[in-house]
């Protein structure tokens, strides 16, 4: 009986290692990827996401190309399968050069500059609330073109 802890440890081990350590949380999955066009043009850089009724999907960065591939909030290729808002503008705000602490309080502002040209990305697909955007998901590979359109 002396061994009984170690054999329970050992058997709990062997049961998260076949079982994933949490895989099969997100029930049935599929993988995303494809292109966001904006008026018939390939969206260049910024970032896409996926929200769902149960709440955040996925995102991606947006390449050169408009191409983008989603991942989870675990850094996963899959999010769960259903229907999804679908939301894109520029990257957040990312630091600057260092600036001095006299120049941040005389210009709050001098420490972050926003990535890519926030121009290209029209309100309306940025938020939640007003994005016309929707996608379905369906379990395994999914390939999707987003289409944006303003005119």
């Amino acid at each position: 009986m002396t061994n009984c802890p170690i054999k329970s440890l050992l058997t709990l081990s062997l049961v998260t290692l076949v079982t994933g350590c949490g895989a099969s949380d997100l029930g049935p999955s599929g993988t995303v990827e494809g292109k966001l066009l904006l008026n018939g043009n390939p969206v260049m850089g910024g970032k896409i996401t996926f929200v769902g009724n149960k709440g955040f999907g996925g995102w991606s960065k947006i390449g050169s190309d408009g191409t983008f591939k989603l991942i989870n909030g675990n850094g996963r290729p899959a999010i769960p399968t259903g229907d999804y808002q679908v939301m894109f503008g520029p990257l957040p705000l990312k630091p600057m050069s260092t600036p001095s602490d006299e120049d941040l309080i005389k210009n709050p502002e001098r420490s972050k500059q926003p990535e890519g040209d926030t121009k290209a990305f029209p309100k309306i697909f940025r938020a939640q609330a007003t994005s016309p955007l929707r996608a379905t998901v369906n379990e395994g590979s999914n390939e999707l073109t987003i289409k944006a359109m303003t005119r």
